[in-house]
């Protein structure tokens, strides 16, 4: 959903998401390279990097990078946000069984 949301958002936006991954790399790539650092220590550095006032956000204002968005748009009144209500008719015709075994024959046929 990250990719989503920033390519929709248009180049400035893909730019910055790209930024912002590179710098929660930048600031636990010692502790990467090291096999016996602790992943808490790497979640300790990956969380400075996210608060820190240098982190890139000019276009999206906060951090995009490691973030989940559990909402987009508006509420439906269902407990789900329009763009969940748009992408559950997708997940249907993707995985029901039928179609995908459909979309399997036609693919050897092809």
């Amino acid at each position: 959903m990250t990719y989503q949301s920033a390519s929709g958002a248009g180049a400035k936006h893909m730019r910055e998401l790209l930024e912002q991954m590179g710098a929660l790399h930048r600031s636990a790539s010692s502790l990467l390279r090291d096999p016996a650092s602790g992943i808490l220590d790497i979640d300790r550095a990956v969380s400075a990097a996210l608060e820190s006032p240098e982190f890139p956000r000019a276009h999206f204002g906060v951090p995009l990078a490691a973030s989940l968005i559990p909402w987009i748009d508006r509420d439906l009144g269902t407990g789900q946000s329009r763009e969940n209500g748009r992408r559950a008719p997708k997940r249907t015709r993707y995985w029901e069984p039928k179609r995908i075994r459909y979309r399997w024959k036609a693919s050897a046929c092809g």
